[in-house]
C-alpha cells in the first residue's frame, strides 16, 4: 500500500498519498475534508500528522522527521523501505521517494 506516503522535492511541495495534500510556494490546498492551517510557512494536517515548521517535516503514523541541519532516516511502517531527508539553507529541502511505484 501507498497510503500516508510523504515526500518532497526541490520547490518546497509536500504531498500526502490518499489524503492529498499538496504544498506549493507556499499554497496549501487539500482534496478532501482534512484540516489544513497554512500560518508563516507552516502547515498543521490533522489525522494523518503532518507538520512543516520552516522546512521541518513531521509525520507521525509512517514515520517521517525532519529536523533542523540534520538528516534524518525512518523506515516507512508498511513498505520497509528507508527515506531520506535532508534539510538546508533553511526551507530548501529534499527528501528520496519512499518507492519508485509513487507516480
Amino acid at each position: 500500500m501507498e497510503d500516508n506516503v510523504v515526500y518532497m522535492e526541490d520547490d518546497d511541495v509536500v504531498a500526502l498519498e490518499d489524503d492529498v495534500v499538496y504544498m506549493d510556494d507556499d499554497v496549501v490546498y487539500m482534496e478532501d475534508d482534512d484540516v489544513v492551517y497554512l500560518e508563516n510557512d507552516v502547515v498543521l494536517m490533522e489525522d494523518d500528522v503532518v507538520y512543516m515548521e520552516g522546512g521541518v517535516v513531521h509525520m507521525e503514523d509512517d514515520v517521517v522527521y525532519m529536523d533542523d541541519g540534520k538528516e534524518t532516516q525512518k523506515k516507512h511502517s508498511q513498505t520497509g523501505e528507508v527515506m531520506v531527508g535532508r534539510q538546508s539553507d533553511g526551507n530548501e529541502v529534499s527528501m528520496s521517494k519512499i518507492s519508485s511505484s509513487l507516480f
